[in-house]
């Protein structure tokens, strides 16, 4: 479903230019505005005269910043697909061991993913309603990912730290497994954040090692460059 888009008036171009809480600018509480919307209602429940109705503005003051309700949807995947790509990249990049970068890549991944809940939950269910040239770019970002976890997991039944087995079916269980903790994770229960991450890496290590550490923990494997 994509909007029309319409000319902002002049006294919506002057609302928008203004800015409020901590300086953020008014593009980044639309965004944000939206985003909490779809992740609660869904993309399809959550109407522009909703976002703007929660600012407390008109709805034709966030066309000076979106075209459409689709351009919103669209900047918050490629916003978080980003933000992963970014976070992960210094380790597939650094010299650590192939155990060493599973283990942080999983932390990451897991980490990411909860502490952006909302920003997930939206790519996860809504990415099928962007238009097809934007499904096929995160399509193939999410193609890339897989690769460089491949890749790892390769070098790493190679130099006979991780046991045989078909690296792109590890790769994509390795992957999904990180990416389902959103659906079962409860942020204010006893497991933290750090230990959901902690754990998802001990036994994604536990399943691949040779020879995995007998007490149960992750090898002490450093930080990356």
């Amino acid at each position: 479903m994509t909007l029309s888009s319409h000319e902002p008036t002049v006294a919506a171009g002057r609302a928008t230019a203004s800015t409020s809480r901590g300086g953020a600018s008014r593009r980044e509480q639309v965004l944000h505005e939206a985003e909490v919307l779809f992740a609660e209602r869904g993309y399809v429940e959550t109407s522009l005269d909703l976002v703007a109705t929660r600012l407390g503005i008109k709805r034709q003051a966030i066309y000076y910043y979106f075209p459409s309700k689709d351009a919103i949807l669209v900047e918050i995947v490629v916003r978080t697909g980003g933000a992963l790509k970014r976070a992960v990249m210094p380790t597939f990049d650094s010299d650590l061991s192939p155990s060493a970068k599973l283990e942080h890549v999983v932390r990451i991944h897991i980490d990411h993913v909860l502490r952006n809940s909302e920003s997930f939950r939206i790519q996860f269910a809504e990415v099928p309603r962007m238009a097809p040239e934007f499904i096929q770019k995160v399509r193939r970002d999410e193609q890339a990912y897989v690769r460089q976890v491949v890749a790892v997991i390769e070098a790493g039944q190679r130099e006979g730290e991780f046991r045989p087995g078909p690296a792109v079916p590890l790769a994509l269980m390795l992957i999904g497994m990180c990416n389902a903790t959103l659906e079962w994770f409860q942020p204010n229960r006893r497991l933290s954040i750090s230990a959901a991450a902690e754990l998802g890496a001990t036994l994604v290590l536990r399943g691949l090692l040779v020879r995995p550490p007998a007490d149960g923990t992750p090898p002490d494997v450093g930080s990356p460059n």
